[in-house]
């Protein structure tokens, strides 16, 4: 782990034992004023140079100079950074917020804990889970959501079902990481008890399920699913095809593999490039099953 990710530990570590420091940005409410056009406007041209600048220290003094910089300006900072995959930055850039007093959102810790898990940092993560929680935002839909995706993306599936049950009107975005933890652990019956609650599915949930089954060799079920879904009227994208062309194939059921290849290319249309992809890959199983 690097010194940014030290710092950027160290401070966190310390604010969220500090109790009258935790009860202060917990309690205190900064006053909003009214700004002033100028302000706004001056604002709003220092958040849009964070997409323009490389480098990290040009963001940093960026974050400090900015003038009443308040937690949503930081929080759009934070996840500008974190776009561009900067996750070490945006998790010091949090304790510096937090160093200032500004009293993070559910979108900042959201934003941040995403970070945590896009690096794989447990020990950054829990921390950002115990501060959450401290301000009483652990139960937030998008906090619990970065949460409960981070113990399940790290193998910690028990704690993420802890996060899950606690998680307050879990959403579409709960459910599927919850999902994708449970496959991971081949933990299938689970996986379709929770697909099957689901208040509302997308194609993203959908995929979830599809591809946790290929992965884990379980072909008959994701060709299943993968028909399922069609009957329900969702529409696969460039996502769900490789997954269940993979399935059909290595469930040596070559007819379903031709089907799925050719609706690839009636679906995605223009993408042609992917689907000429996508059907060499059924011809070499194709070729490989002596069909």
């Amino acid at each position: 782990m690097n010194q940014m990710i030290w710092r950027s530990s160290s401070s966190l570590a310390k604010l969220c034992k500090i109790d009258t420091l935790a009860t202060n940005y917990v309690f205190q409410t900064r006053k909003a004023g009214l700004h002033t056009l100028e302000t706004a406007l001056l604002q709003s041209d220092i958040v849009s140079s964070v997409s323009e600048s490389d480098r990290f220290s040009d963001v940093r003094h960026l974050f400090d100079e900015m003038p009443d910089l308040n937690v949503v300006s930081a929080t759009t900072i934070i996840g500008r950074v974190a776009r561009q995959n900067q996750h070490e930055e945006a998790i010091y850039l949090f304790s510096r917020m937090l160093l200032l007093n500004i009293r993070p959102s559910e979108f900042t810790f959201g934003t941040v804990i995403h970070s945590s898990t896009a690096l794989k940092d447990l020990n950054v993560g829990k921390q950002f889970h115990a501060c959450a929680t401290k301000m009483g935002l652990h139960s937030n839909v998008f906090v619990g959501s970065a949460v409960l995706d981070l113990y399940a993306k790290l193998g910690f599936i028990e704690e993420a079902t802890r996060v899950f049950e606690d998680t307050h009107k879990p959403n579409v975005v709960s459910y599927t990481s919850m999902i994708c933890g449970f496959l991971k652990k081949e933990r299938f019956e689970d996986a379709v008890e929770l697909f099957q609650k689901m208040p509302d599915r997308n194609v993203v949930s959908w995929n979830a399920m599809i591809g946790g089954y290929s992965q884990k060799g379980h072909n008959e079920e994701a060709v299943n699913l993968f028909i399922e879904m069609l009957r329900e009227g969702f529409v696969p994208n460039n996502s769900t095809f490789p997954c269940a062309i993979s399935a059909a194939c290595q469930y040596s059921c070559t007819w379903y593999g031709q089907e799925f290849s050719c609706l690839c290319c009636q679906v995605l249309g223009q993408a042609w490039c992917l689907c000429w992809q996508f059907s060499n890959q059924l011809l070499c199983k194709m070729w490989k099953h002596g069909r």
